[in-house]
């Protein structure tokens, strides 16, 4: 055997015996550190309870309604503007579905006034009136599925919203002297209504969780509140729709 074979024989064999110490060592290790745990370890789990807080925008709320009393016409006030609320709530994971309920209280300052004139026992008068949801709250319940640490959801349930209605009227009132001399005056009626309008809540959204506690999150919510009819000098039978754009940030325990 000549000298060259001989050097390519001990080449190939210290070849072999350094690849299988190597791959003993690459088992060994592939061992205590095998995907299916790191995949395991690495999915997020969104059961438990949670609270945190939101900045919500309203991004359109109108009125759906009017005054019964004869000659005037429709009331729909609208706009848009900010509230501010916390939340609650705790959801239960199934595999990559995740199920859970949710309360949730607002408070905002959506408000609009409206000018108009009717009728007022039997005499043309002006009448103005404001209208503003302060305080709102409902229960919902979710519906999701995971990415991981990304969860999409839906959501529905009851809401409640709390309504303030100002009105004001200038009226005309007659009266006679002992002369029989008619006189007239003007007379201000002004008078505050508080109710409460319930009514549904739908809407969709995403949350991130940051880390194993902390979750962000946006949605989507529509809500519906009914008509009531409280009484000022009229009746007032008005509903509200909303559309809302919320932002929070929530600890989960």
């Amino acid at each position: 055997m000549s000298k060259t074979s001989l050097l390519l024989i001990k080449a190939l064999a210290f070849f072999l015996l350094t690849s299988q110490s190597f791959a003993e060592g690459m088992k060994i290790k592939l061992d205590t550190n095998s995907l299916d745990n790191f995949a395991r370890d690495s999915q997020y789990d969104w059961s438990g309870f949670y609270t945190g807080g939101t900045f919500n925008y309203t991004a359109k709320f109108q009125g759906t309604g009017q005054l019964t009393d004869e000659g005037y016409g429709p009331l729909q006030p609208k706009g848009q503007g900010p509230k501010g609320g916390v939340y609650a709530g705790y959801n239960f994971q199934v595999n990559s579905f995740i199920i859970g309920a949710e309360a949730d209280l607002s408070y905002g300052w959506n408000h609009d006034s409206r000018s108009m004139n009717g009728t007022y026992q039997n005499i043309t008068v002006p009448l103005y009136l404001k209208f503003r949801q302060s305080t709102s709250y409902s229960l919902r319940g979710r519906l999701g599925y995971a990415f991981n640490n990304v969860m999409l959801f839906t959501t529905l349930g009851m809401a409640s919203s709390m309504i303030k209605h100002k009105g004001l009227i200038i009226a005309k009132k007659t009266s006679t002297d002992s002369s029989n001399n008619i006189n007239t005056t003007d007379v201000l009626y002004n008078e505050l209504v508080n109710h409460v309008e319930n009514g549904y809540a739908f809407g969709v959204g995403a949350e991130y969780a940051i880390d194993s506690n902390w979750v962000a999150r946006a949605e989507y919510i529509y809500s519906n509140f009914d008509r009531k009819s409280p009484t000022l000098y009229y009746s007032v039978r008005m509903g509200l729709q909303e559309h809302e754009i919320r932002t929070g940030l929530a600890y989960k325990f």
